[in-house]
This record gives C-alpha cells, structure tokens and sequence, in this order.
C-alpha cells in the first residue's frame, strides 16, 4: 500500500464529497466499502493532478463514481 494523504476512509470519502455537496455521498459509501483503496487513491488524484478547470475536475469525479457505484453493486 502506498502513502496517501487520506489515512482513513472517511476523510478521502469526505474529502470527495466535497466537489457535489453531497449528491453522491450515498454512493460514496458503497463504493468505500467495497474498494477503499480507490477511494484513497481518487482523493489523491483530486487533490495533486492540476485540473485546467474546476468543471473538468467534476465531471471527472461525478462519471468515475458512477461507474464504479455501478461495479459495486454488480458484484
């Protein structure tokens, strides 16, 4: 496991939940549950990449949660 700035899941799940005030905290949770580390690993991403623009940064979380929601569910 590498080093992330999210020690616990609860603050990379927070920490993503921040970008949609909340709209997908619910599938936030099911994901954490099922993969934790790509929870930690698409907070760090969120934090460190340099997004040209917020929107962008977004709508690449709002479409990798989806999926991945999906993938949880489905398994």
């Amino acid at each position: 496991m590498t080093e992330s700035n999210f020690p616990f899941i609860g603050s990379a799940v927070l920490h993503l939940n921040g970008y949609h005030h909340g709209e997908f905290l619910d599938r936030l949770n099911v994901v954490a549950r099922h993969d934790p580390e790509w929870i930690r690993n698409i907070a760090d991403i969120m934090m460190a990449f340099d997004w040209e623009s917020e929107e962008d940064k977004k709508l690449a979380l709002k479409w990798s949660i989806k999926e991945k929601y999906v993938m949880a569910i489905n398994s």
